[in-house]
C-alpha cells in the first residue's frame, strides 16, 4: 500500500474541506494509478500529485545550493550574491577552498557592480545583488536548471507519467496534474513551453499537449503560496469544470485562440 506523502495530504485535505470526498487510487504496488478520485455531487475528477523536487537532477541540485549558501554566509562578504545551479553538479564537486578563492578574486575587481555574473566550474552561477547593508536579506538562491532537466523538461516527464497512470485507470473523467515546485523556482514560461511548445518559425514545437497527443490531461495546476494556479489544456478530451477551483485566491488560465498565450479568467 502506498502511503500519502505531504503533498498528497495537502491536496486531499484541501478538497475535503470544500466538500469533496477523496478516494486513494494508487493502493497497489504493481499497477500504476493516479493518486485520487475526487467527488462532490456531479463534479468528479481524478488527480495526480507530483513534487518537482523529487526529480533526481533537481534533488541533487538543492543540497549543493544550500552548501554554497552556507559557505557564503561564513565569509562575511561585502557583496550579497545570488546562487543558481546551471548544470548538473553534486556535493562532492564542491571544493571549498577553490570556491572561496574564486569568489574573493571575482569580488575584488575595482569595476565590480550590481548584476555582475561569474561561474564556478561552468555549473554554478553567482550574480552580484549589491553591497551588503543592514537592509538587505543577504545571499540567496536562484533557479535550479541543470541542462539535463530544465523546467519544461521536468513538466513534460510528469505529464507523460501522469498520462500512463490515467490510461491504467480506464475511466473517462477530467484529469488534473497538480505540481508542487517545492524549492524549485516556478516558471510560467517553462510551463507554457512544456504544455504548448516553443514558438519557432510561426508555430509551436516540442509541445507535450497536442490535439493528437496527451489529450487526457484536462489541466495542470501549480501550488504556489497557499493557492493553486490552474492552466487548462486547450486540447483536452474532457474539460475540467471551472467550478472545481473557483474559490479562495486560486487563479485559472485558458489559452487565447488568437495569441496562443494563457489568459486569466
Amino acid at each position: 500500500m502506498n502511503i500519502e506523502n505531504k503533498e498528497e495530504k495537502l491536496v486531499s485535505g484541501y478538497f475535503e474541506r470544500i466538500g469533496f470526498t477523496s478516494k486513494k487510487l494508487d493502493q497497489s504496488n504493481t499497477k500504476k494509478m493516479p493518486d485520487y478520485l475526487l467527488e462532490k455531487g456531479e463534479l468528479r475528477f481524478v488527480v495526480e500529485v507530483k513534487n518537482i523536487d523529487e526529480q533526481q537532477d533537481i534533488s541533487n541540485a538543492i543540497p549543493v545550493q544550500k552548501r554554497i549558501l552556507s559557505i557564503l554566509k561564513d565569509l562575511k562578504l561585502e557583496y550579497s550574491l545570488r546562487v543558481s545551479i546551471r548544470n548538473q553538479i553534486f556535493l562532492h564537486e564542491i571544493n571549498k577552498s577553490e570556491l572561496v578563492n574564486l569568489i574573493r578574486r571575482e569580488l575584488s575587481q575595482s569595476s565590480l557592480d550590481t548584476g555582475y555574473v561569474f561561474s564556478y566550474r561552468s555549473k554554478v552561477d553567482f550574480k552580484v545583488n549589491g553591497r551588503m547593508t543592514d537592509n538587505q536579506i543577504g545571499h540567496n538562491g536562484g533557479y535550479y536548471s541543470p541542462n539535463e532537466l530544465s523546467y519544461p523538461d521536468s513538466i513534460r516527464k510528469d505529464i507523460n507519467n501522469a498520462v500512463k497512470k490515467y490510461k491504467s485507470y480506464g475511466m473517462a473523467l477530467p484529469y488534473v496534474l497538480i505540481e508542487f515546485p517545492g524549492e524549485s523556482l516556478f516558471s510560467k514560461v517553462g510551463l507554457l513551453k512544456a504544455m504548448l511548445g516553443e514558438w519557432k518559425n510561426g508555430s509551436r514545437v516540442n509541445s507535450e499537449l497536442q490535439p493528437d497527443k496527451n489529450t487526457s490531461i484536462s489541466a495542470v495546476a501549480v501550488y504556489i503560496d497557499s493557492h493553486f494556479e490552474i492552466y487548462h489544456n486547450p486540447y483536452r478530451s474532457i474539460a475540467l469544470s471551472y467550478e472545481v477551483f473557483n474559490q479562495n485566491a486560486n487563479m485559472q488560465y485558458y489559452v487565447d485562440s488568437k495569441t496562443g498565450e494563457f489568459v486569466s479568467k
